[in-house]
């Protein structure tokens, strides 16, 4: 199980780093967002929870959408939220996978329980 002083350690040791490179903030950024989605405010969490994010124009009786051009809409009060909010869904997974591929070799335990989830 994922403690939150487990992810605390991580964000800790990212922000100890004197000269961190893309890496280290890339998995600072996960290891925050992933903070936040675990140990936030539980009111924001359960809505959130429930709640898809949404792509401009998508619809769900239109079945999956495969253009490259689809915008995410996603609001969740994060800085993770802020920055792929207004972005094409095409620059965001490709960031995405390769932090998840981080997280997988550095904490692989958390990388589980992500995938899991999914």
């Amino acid at each position: 199980m994922i403690t939150e002083r487990d992810i605390d350690q991580a964000i800790a040791e990212c922000r100890a780093d004197r000269d961190p490179d893309a890496w280290t903030c890339m998995r600072l950024a996960a290891f925050l967002t992933i903070k936040a989605q675990l140990f936030g405010n539980p009111e924001q969490l359960r809505r959130e929870t429930f709640e898809m994010p949404m792509i401009r124009g998508a619809s769900m009786a239109e079945g999956p959408q495969t253009s490259a051009e689809e915008i995410v809409e996603y609001e969740s009060g994060t800085e993770f939220g802020k920055a792929i909010d207004g972005k094409r869904a095409a620059q965001i997974w490709p960031v995405l996978d390769e932090a998840m591929s981080i997280l997988q070799t550095m904490h692989p335990k958390l990388y589980n329980a992500i995938i899991k989830r999914l």
